[in-house]
């Protein structure tokens, strides 16, 4: 075969590869070569070489020191542990007020009954307490003046006790209880304490722990004004053994509903 067939040859292979769609090719003469177009093999995707590496925890929002991961409450609502007591559960939080000596009171307000507020506290207080010490004998009898033998002298107690024990005042107990109570009950309401009757009926002692226990017995609007009215409450001074140690019966000016 002449050389100068070479290049038709050449033409007419890559002008038949061209073409689209394929069309039959004829079968080669005598003498002619047979060419054959190889088909690119199809592409393959690289296999992924399984990770060796764990698979790594979700990061986690550090928790910063002494910061409570709890739901805060609302801003500028105290919470239990200002309060050093739980507020009742459907009282809401109005405002507070600073009362001088580093006191500061906290006003909520409630739709709920007078007795059922009572009622409320009066479990909580009496779960809690209150434990009288030595220090807060000593502090008491030095304010009010109440320099007894039987408070002060551990010599005349020991002689001259019928308990041999270290009493402290009804009117200690007394006191705490109504700093036990009052805090809780008619806070933000209260406004005027009007007479009571008290009765001692039991000593208490130092390192005793005492609460109180509430119940109203009478309400009644005042005569010149409806918005205010007269509650008067049995109240219960109980040791850590169940004792009644102290009873009173407090007749208070309270605000009411307007």
């Amino acid at each position: 075969m002449a050389l100068n067939a070479w290049p038709v040859i050449v033409a007419s292979v890559l002008a038949s590869s061209l073409q689209t769609p394929p069309v039959p090719k004829p079968f080669p003469k005598p003498g002619q070569p047979t060419t054959t177009t190889t088909a690119p093999p199809p592409a393959t995707t690289p296999a992924t070489t399984p990770s060796t590496t764990p698979a790594q925890p979700p990061a986690r929002v550090p928790v910063r020191a002494n910061e409570d991961p709890r739901p805060q409450a609302p801003a500028g609502t105290p919470t239990e542990a200002v309060l050093g007591i739980s507020p009742y559960p459907t009282s809401e939080y109005l405002e507070s007020f600073d009362a001088g000596r580093g006191q500061r009171y906290y006003l909520f307000g409630t739709n709920a009954a007078f007795p059922e507020i009572v009622g409320y506290y009066k479990n909580l207080t009496k779960n809690g307490g209150r434990t009288i010490f030595e220090a807060d004998l000593i502090n008491f009898i030095t304010c009010t003046g109440l320099q007894e033998g039987l408070f002060n002298s551990l010599e005349y107690i020991e002689k001259h006790s019928p308990t041999g024990k270290r009493l402290v005042p009804g009117a200690l107990v007394y006191s705490f209880a109504e700093g036990l109570l009052v805090p809780v009950t008619i806070q933000g309401t209260g406004m005027a304490f009007l007479g009571m009757t008290l009765d001692i009926k039991a000593p208490t002692f130092v390192n005793d722990t005492i609460h109180v226990e509430c119940e109203v017995t009478e309400v009644r609007p005042t005569s010149k004004d409806p918005t205010r009215g007269l509650v008067r409450t049995m109240n219960l001074v109980k040791n850590q053994r169940g004792e009644t140690v102290l009873t009173y019966d407090p007749l208070r000016m309270m605000r009411g509903r307007p």
